[in-house]
């Protein structure tokens, strides 16, 4: 299988619906959901990513997203090997 690591600037272009990134990044997800490959996020790039979208649109709205993004099958690692 396999994988693929998630940087912040990603995710936030996902959060914003920046095209192209946006189409590109929810396919990966989509495809990680349905376990066709793993999707990896560090725990400081989720972080930088909370703390981005909190400020733009609120604490709660980004803690809504963080779940969403975590529910489509990507992995949170706190150190990488």
């Amino acid at each position: 299988m396999r994988n693929v690591v998630f940087d912040a600037w990603c995710i936030v272009a996902l959060l914003k619906m920046e095209a192209p990134a946006y189409h590109h990044i929810r396919t990966l997800l989509y495809s990680a959901y349905e376990r066709q490959l793993n999707c990896f996020m560090s725990l400081i790039n989720l972080g930088e990513v909370f703390y981005s979208a909190g400020r733009a649109r609120g604490r709660e709205w980004a803690t809504e997203k963080m779940l969403e993004v975590r529910a489509l099958g990507s992995k949170v690692q706190d150190e990488y090997r």
